[in-house]
C-alpha cells in the first residue's frame, strides 16, 4: 500500500474522501464486470459441451453407417 504524504487540512481531507469513493466505486464495477464475464464464460462451457456431445453421436451415427455400408 502506498502512504502518501498529505497535509492535515479540511480541503486535503474532502479530497482523499472523495478519491476513496470513487476507487471503492471502480472496485465494485470491476467486481460486477468479473462476475458477469464468468456468467457468460460458464454459459458458453455449457453450450460448448451440449453441441459436443451432439457432434460426437452424429460421428457416432455416421461410422456405424458407414461400417455397414463397407461390408
Amino acid at each position: 500500500m502506498v502512504r502518501l504524504n498529505v497535509k492535515p487540512t479540511r480541503m486535503e481531507f474532502n479530497n482523499l474522501k472523495e478519491r476513496l469513493t470513487t476507487a471503492e466505486r471502480g472496485h465494485k464495477l470491476l467486481k460486477d464486470k468479473r462476475d458477469e464475464l464468468m456468467r457468460r464464460f460458464i454459459s458458453l462451457i455449457r453450450e460448448n459441451n451440449q453441441l459436443r456431445k451432439e457432434v460426437e453421436s452424429y460421428l457416432i451415427d455416421n461410422l456405424k453407417a458407414f461400417a455397414v455400408a463397407k461390408s
